[in-house]
């Protein structure tokens, strides 16, 4: 924690004493005051910047590299993904206000989270006694809930293991039942980041394939290694072409 704290300190410290300015998060948090008009305390600062740093960067970082790993293997559905693009954005930098619009590259987004969640597995602490499906649970007991298995089970999903945008456009996305798409957890706990991440994932997703077409290096092996968050094991190279 140390070595962490003193990464983002010194981050933190270095923008601080900088005499000019940036149009970025760092920026707007270290600008922000309360209604009071009080800035953030320090510890504060810090916890914002790390959870940005932690969990707004890897997690939508491994989204993108499935994403592009799964349009490498289905020719059509990216086909389908750059007439959107084109429709929508007719060449342009995608913005914040090209969201809503782009509803296909969206589901494309959700299919991945379904596919290869990063957050593939969490727990939750059980603050009392209960029960689940006739088990008794302790309290205090850990319960760890896989949202790799709900995402890929027989009786929640027509075939499963089958990659299929369409899942979660608008026509059908109603069938989706609660509870058995997770990415980003559920409940009173579910990530805040939800909404951002999503974004985030969806303008990154369309910026990147407006200009490169991507394709697996022949050969390659591609295995799902669950640690902290689920990546490729031996990584993802990938032979990156320009569509201009």
């Amino acid at each position: 924690m140390r070595q962490f704290d003193g990464v983002i300190l010194s981050v933190i410290k270095e923008r601080a004493e900088f005499e000019g300015s940036h149009d970025d998060l760092l920026e707007m948090l270290l600008e922000f005051q309360d209604e009071k008009g009080e800035p953030m305390t320090d510890e504060l600062l810090r916890n914002e910047v790390a959870s940005i740093y932690l969990a707004g960067h890897e997690t939508t970082a491994i989204t993108l590299t499935w994403a592009f790993y799964l349009l490498g293997k289905h020719p059509d559905i990216k086909e389908r993904l750059w007439e959107e693009l084109e429709r929508t954005l007719a060449g342009r930098a995608p913005s914040f206000e090209d969201v809503p619009q782009l509803v296909f590259t969206r589901a494309l987004v959700d299919e991945t989270l379904r596919m290869y969640p990063p957050v593939h597995v969490f727990s939750r602490q059980a603050l009392g006694e209960d029960e689940l499906s006739g088990t008794h649970v302790p309290k205090g007991s850990f319960m760890t809930i896989s949202s790799w298995l709900l995402h890929r089970h027989k009786k929640l999903w027509d075939e499963p293991e089958r990659f299929d945008p369409d899942r979660f456009m608008p026509e059908r996305s109603s069938q989706v039942r609660p509870f058995s798409y997770i990415p980003f957890g559920a409940g009173p706990r579910i990530c805040m980041g939800k909404h951002f991440g999503i974004m985030e994932a969806v303008l990154l997703l369309a910026l990147f394939a407006q200009r490169f077409d991507l394709e697996l290096k022949p050969g390659h092996q591609v295995v799902p290694l669950g640690r902290m968050t689920l990546r490729p094991r031996e990584g993802m190279p990938m032979i990156i072409r320009s569509r201009n």
